[in-house]
C-alpha cells in the first residue's frame, strides 16, 4: 500500500473532520474546530493519502521543545496497515528538525490497541487523567510522552 503523508491543506480540513466523525463520534471536531486550531499559528497538521482519499491525519501544537498530540486516527478499514506509524514517522522528523524534546498525547485508557501502538513508538505513560473523556462516560486518559534525542 502507497501512503504518502505530507501536511494537511484547508481544504482537507473538511475530509478530516469526516474521518474525526467516524473515528471519535460524539467527541468529534467539526471543521470550525479544526479551522480555529490551525489558525492560532502553532499547529501542524498531516494527511496519509493513499492516492487522492484521506486515510489518516495528525493534528499537533507546538510550544518551545514540546509537541503535543491533539488528534490522530486512521480510517478504520485502513487500520492495521501502518498508517500511524508513517504518520508518527513524519511526526518525529518534524520534532527532529525543529528541536523538539518532547512529545505528549492523552489516550483512552481502554484504548488498548493504540496505547500498545504508542508505547511501541517509545511513549511512556507519565500520569493518568481521571474522568477525562467525558463524552466517554468520563472514562481515565493515560498522559503519554516520549523524550527525544538531540543530535
Amino acid at each position: 500500500m502507497d501512503i504518502k503523508v505530507s501536511l494537511a491543506e484547508e481544504t482537507d480540513f473538511k475530509t478530516i473532520s469526516q474521518i474525526e466523525k467516524e473515528c471519535f463520534k460524539e467527541d468529534f471536531w467539526s471543521v470550525d474546530d479544526i479551522i480555529s486550531t490551525y489558525k492560532v499559528g502553532n499547529c501542524v497538521i498531516y494527511v496519509a493519502k493513499l492516492g487522492k482519499t484521506i486515510v489518516g491525519y495528525a493534528i499537533i501544537t507546538y510550544v518551545c521543545d514540546e509537541v503535543e498530540i491533539l488528534r490522530i486516527c486512521s480510517v478504520e478499514r485502513y487500520r492495521q496497515k501502518g498508517i500511524a506509524s508513517k504518520i508518527f514517522d513524519e511526526i518525529f522528523d518534524y520534532c527532529k528538525k525543529h528541536f523538539i524534546l518532547y512529545i505528549n498525547l492523552d489516550v483512552r485508557v481502554g484504548n488498548e490497541a493504540a496505547v500498545k501502538l504508542y508505547q511501541k513508538l517509545g511513549f511512556d505513560i507519565v500520569g493518568e487523567r481521571k474522568g477525562y473523556y467525558t463524552k466517554y462516560n468520563n472514562e481515565n486518559a493515560y498522559l503519554m510522552t516520549k523524550k527525544l534525542l538531540r543530535g
